[in-house]
């Protein structure tokens, strides 16, 4: 089962709702540079890569979405897009359309105000997250509070809040003789958005 405290774990559940041909991979052997693939009907192939950052990519970052890129490159994706819980700033932005010269295949930065834009028309990811801990106070939370106090902040502030609660639950259920069973939802998924459009790269001042 997936690890949902992980922003990633998260990511992958949202892109399976969204995009009806996806296809998660687990990356406990190596993924092979893609986390998430899709085969569309006219053949081609689009590649979905998340990343749990979550401040500003510095050279480190920078590489390790390089190296994603060049093993997805073994592939011949028609299409790459980035899933990062952060929004770029222009010299990010310069920094990412810059790789379209090495990499043709990138497309597009989907970043926290898409995600929460996404999660926020979808509220019950969120919820199944919380439930699928098993712990009795973060299904409790879940239900009274997911809307309200986990989609306000965004997907970075239930990141924070998920793990204080985490770290609560586990000292309360030290001493707790059993727990509540959770439970097991497989939602179906409705036909992905459309896709994003190019944009013409100008340097940040």
């Amino acid at each position: 089962m997936l690890n949902l405290s992980s922003t990633e774990a998260l990511v992958t559940m949202l892109v399976l709702r969204l995009r009806q041909g996806a296809r998660a991979v687990d990356g406990s052997g190596g993924d092979g540079g893609r986390d998430l693939f899709e085969h569309t009907a006219g053949g081609e192939l689009l590649v979905y890569e998340t990343k749990s950052f979550t401040s500003r990519l510095d050279q480190t970052r920078r590489k390790q979405v390089v190296r994603s890129l060049e093993s997805a490159a073994r592939h011949q994706p028609d299409r790459w897009d980035l899933l990062v819980p952060i929004d770029h700033n222009p010299a990010e932005l310069w920094w990412f359309e810059g790789l379209r010269e090495q990499f043709p295949f990138v497309r597009e930065w989907r970043g926290r105000s898409w995600l929460d834009e996404k999660f926020a028309a979808h509220p019950d990811l969120v919820r199944y997250a919380l439930q699928e801990s098993g712990d009795y106070i973060l299904q409790r939370i879940a239900e009274a509070r997911a809307k309200r106090d986990v989609l306000l902040g965004g997907l970075t502030d239930y990141l924070e809040r998920a793990s204080a609660l985490h770290a609560r639950a586990a000292g309360l259920a030290a001493g707790a003789e059993g727990r509540l069973p959770a439970t097991d939802r497989s939602p179906g998924r409705p036909a992905g958005p459309g896709q994003g459009t190019e944009r013409q790269r100008v340097r940040p001042a």
